[in-house]
């Protein structure tokens, strides 16, 4: 079966392409052309292979994806820029820069409620609940009470020292105080916004992260049904939670991965941006996907003379946001000469069947 998202075919042509003599014309002929040179399987596979890692930069998944779309392109007639010559219109560099704090990636967690038979989220089901930058408990994991915390002022009453907190609001004050200065174990944190409609998708969790820090301990994110158990527990009198993590914190480098369509006549350029962070098919896989297709499809088409390209084309796989504002701040000269730019994120899903916003 045929897997061509309808953005796709928007994508491509809203791209600034013109026809050569014998091609395109109209947006129909644009989408006939399409039509006939993709099947939408190289996001479809990309997306698949990058879904099964947690991408944080400079991680071992985030790597990994980043070198699988360079590959991609090599395969599909770019040539490496220190490599190439004058005439070579398709092009790729892969830039390296040291990164300011170690990485960090996710291998399991589990959380469970002392006395219940079933977790309250495990890892193996919901890789959103360990915040970012949590390091690992003890092998075993670790078992403690939970003291709820409804805001800031309870900590200079309520003793946290050696418990677990879980709290609904201000997690990142609460976090600082009650677990960097007063000495919690870790904090619970539930605070997923309305948008996202948890009391419909009981299972879903935004994830979050801590800011890096060398004395962080670790942080868990529950969904909306998980959240509701454990403020049932708590009605009961004292709940006691057994939690752990394995994580790796370790010095890495951030990778960028950067491919060329040089223009025909204007040197100006247009550029399309998809960060590799993220988690999951949704959240950046698919757009990364999406816009390898977008590059090797072009590179086909202008080379058998399907249509052609006037203005240069810019591709660009990294960090979220970062990348891309790097990119138009480190030299002024190049900025100037770009016209537009398309963020590919979360792109091609049926929120009908998701219950999602996006």
């Amino acid at each position: 079966m045929t897997k061509i998202p309808f953005f796709l075919f928007i994508s491509l042509v809203a791209l600034g392409w013109t026809q050569t003599k014998n091609s395109a014309v109209t947006t129909d002929d644009y989408l006939d052309i399409l039509r006939d040179n993709l099947s939408g399987e190289q996001a479809y596979e990309t997306t698949a292979f990058m879904e099964q890692f947690w991408r944080v930069v400079g991680n071992e998944g985030f790597n990994k994806s980043i070198h699988k779309v360079a590959e991609s392109l090599k395969a599909a007639g770019y040539v490496l820029e220190e490599n190439a010559s004058n005439t070579d219109r398709f092009t790729y560099r892969l830039e390296k820069r040291p990164l300011q704090h170690p990485t960090w990636e996710i291998l399991d967690a589990d959380i469970s409620l002392v006395g219940e038979n079933t977790p309250l989220l495990s890892f193996s089901t919901n890789r959103n609940m360990v915040y970012i930058n949590s390091i690992s408990t003890p092998k075993n994991g670790l078992t403690s009470e939970v003291i709820y915390v409804e805001g800031i002022d309870d900590l200079q009453r309520i003793s946290v020292k050696g418990k677990i907190i879980f709290t609904e609001t201000n997690a990142t004050d609460i976090y600082k105080e009650g677990v960097l200065k007063k000495g919690a174990l870790g904090i619970i944190t539930y605070d997923n916004p309305d948008y996202l409609k948890p009391d419909v998708n009981v299972n879903s969790i935004q994830f979050r992260s801590l800011t890096f820090d060398p004395k962080n301990t670790w942080g868990i994110a529950l969904s909306y049904s998980a959240k509701e158990r454990l403020k049932a527990a708590l009605e009961q009198g004292p709940v006691y939670a057994k939690v752990y993590i394995s994580s790796k914190v370790y010095p890495s480098e951030e990778l960028t991965l950067v491919a060329n369509i040089k223009g025909s006549e204007i040197p100006g350029k247009l550029g399309v941006q998809r960060p590799c962070t993220g988690t999951g098919a949704n959240d950046n896989a698919s757009g990364v996907g999406v816009q390898l297709e977008m590059a090797t499809a072009a590179a086909k088409l202008i080379r058998n003379g399907g249509i052609d390209v006037q203005r240069t084309m810019t591709f660009i796989w990294g960090d979220e946001i970062i990348s891309t504002k790097r990119y138009l701040q480190e030299n002024e000269k190049r900025a100037k000469g770009i016209k537009w730019g398309l963020s590919l994120d979360m792109v091609g899903e049926n929120t009908a069947i998701t219950g999602g916003r996006f």
